[in-house]
């Protein structure tokens, strides 16, 4: 509760729709979501991420007509795909840029990319491969940058990266594609 004495007084002040709409609009509280935004995606994306996918997942059972295990498993598909291919803050946690360069293969029985490279957002079941293997890669030029950035300064990294983290370059993020 920074800047406030108490839970109650937060409440109340935000509780007032002027106050409230500042807040959505990122009059107030910037400096704080930004913090903790920037924690959610790097240290904390998995945490974040599972959170995400658990609230979404028990929207789908409550609402779909899908068996549950059905839904399980394209939950579990969205996982292993955002896990691989959209947590970058582990490219620079421990020397893991080395290994880019490398294919790393994945099991999916959704195409997951391919459905939301479509932007009509069909039916995830028409997505439903069957084949299910996927090869996670980087292209020569990410794998450059991400490089690049590997051989920063910490101060000068942080700022790279922040930077990316605010959704400003989506250049650094892995795609997926078919593998036997």
């Amino acid at each position: 509760m920074e800047l406030w004495d108490s839970e109650e007084l937060l409440n109340e002040f935000y509780s007032q729709s002027i106050n409230y709409k500042k807040l959505v609009e990122g009059e107030l509280g910037g400096n704080l979501l930004a913090k903790y935004t920037w924690i959610a995606k790097s240290d904390g994306f998995e945490s974040w991420l599972n959170i995400a996918l658990e609230s979404a997942q028990k929207l789908c059972e409550f609402s779909s007509e899908l068996p549950r295990d059905q839904i399980s498993e394209i939950f579990n598909d969205f996982k292993t795909y955002f896990v691989n291919t959209k947590n970058i803050f582990q490219l620079f946690n421990g020397n893991k840029s080395n290994k880019i360069d490398k294919d790393k293969k994945i099991k999916l029985k959704y195409d997951i990319q391919s459905w939301a490279d479509n932007r009509d957002r069909s039916n995830l079941n028409s997505y439903n491969r069957n084949h299910g293997h996927y090869s996670i890669h980087y292209s020569d030029k990410q794998i450059r940058r991400i490089k690049t950035i590997e051989s920063l300064e910490p101060s000068e990294k942080s700022v790279k990266l922040q930077f990316i983290f605010k959704g400003h370059s989506k250049d650094y993020w892995a795609t997926t594609k078919p593998s036997s």
